[in-house]
């Protein structure tokens, strides 16, 4: 009868230094009311061998992600042993070099036995938002491990997954640290996610006429459906402005701009969401009437739409 493991405990997250915080990995909480929640997103099921999880010996397989979140991961692994076969560690990282900083996403203590056949494993974590089509690594190893009493994880020699492939390092580190194992390898996985989130929607506010050479006000929110954090960024209509800081989600912001040459400038805003990268669309736009002077002409200009004919004659009389 096949057993079902149950992981019983996320030993943590080790946040990656000496990089931008936009790069970093973030976990967030499980959705499961989404109908796109779980959805498997890359996999290797072929198989023609497999590699011993020996204690001080990693392995890892190269993914590239279509989606925005990761919900879990299945492997191929069984127990090459009569006899109970101490912890897996399973981890998602950015990087394998081990001279660098890491960042490390989820590790697993299993204090339960594999069964010896070969089946698929579920681990499984918090959401961690990732970048869709950068290349990332599950690493796992057999903590405690030894030859005759270790677990296996299963792989194929005949190149079946196109976007990855087999790695290998010891421990303490080879010289060269990780090296490919093979070009033509692949370790059987399957990765799970949700890509349903949408990007946040911007709106901004503001006067449309104001003096060359003045400091003006005008009002950014943006509204991320997750409730993520978001970064902005304006277009003033004689410059772009870089990403801002970070924002809470749906909080009015203010930003100031000065133009210093008169003409008609439109502007918009638009948000990026701070963990996913999703950059959503551009706001609502403002024209803005740069004037080197109050008009004589603004006090009127609410004719414009309601008696055009009366505007024009006012015109006609301001120019004497």
């Amino acid at each position: 009868m096949r057993k079902k493991i149950f992981i019983l405990c996320i030993i943590g997250m080790f946040l990656l230094t000496g990089i931008s915080s936009a790069s970093e990995l973030y976990m967030t909480d499980r959705n499961f009311e989404n109908e796109n929640y779980d959805q498997v997103d890359q996999t290797q099921t072929q198989f023609t061998d497999a590699v011993p999880l020996i204690d001080g010996i990693y392995w890892a397989q190269s993914f590239k992600p279509t989606v925005t979140k990761l919900t879990k991961v299945d492997l191929l692994i069984n127990r090459d042993s009569g006899n109970y076969v101490s912890s897996l560690v399973v981890y998602i990282c950015e990087d394998l070099d081990p001279f660098t900083p890491r960042t490390s996403i989820q590790k697993n203590n299993l204090h339960t036995q594999i069964h010896p056949n070969n089946e698929w494993h579920e681990f499984d974590f918090d959401d961690i938002y990732v970048t869709p089509e950068k290349t990332y690594y599950i690493v796992l190893y057999g903590f405690g491990g030894l030859n005759q009493n270790h677990y296996q994880w299963f792989y194929s020699s005949n190149n079946p997954y196109s976007r990855g492939c087999e790695w290998h390092n010891a421990y303490p580190p080879l010289n060269e640290g990780w090296v490919l194992f093979s070009e033509n390898s692949d370790f059987c996985f399957r990765t799970y996610g949700d890509n349903s989130d949408q990007p946040p929607v911007t709106e901004i506010q503001g006067p449309s006429t104001v003096l060359l050479g003045e400091r003006i006000d005008y009002y950014v929110s943006a509204t991320d459906p997750e409730g993520n954090f978001v970064c902005l960024q304006i277009d003033w209509g004689d410059e772009v402005s870089d990403w801002t800081n970070v924002y809470a989600s749906g909080s009015w912001n203010t930003f100031y701009h000065t133009w210093y040459q008169k003409g008609t400038f439109t502007i918009k805003a638009r948000a990026k969401d701070y963990y996913t990268g999703n950059i959503g669309p551009w706001s609502n736009t403002i024209t803005v009437d740069v004037q080197k002077s109050r008009s004589r002409h603004a006090p009127f200009n609410f004719l414009k739409q309601f008696n055009p004919f009366l505007y024009q004659l006012i015109q006609v009389f301001l120019k004497v």
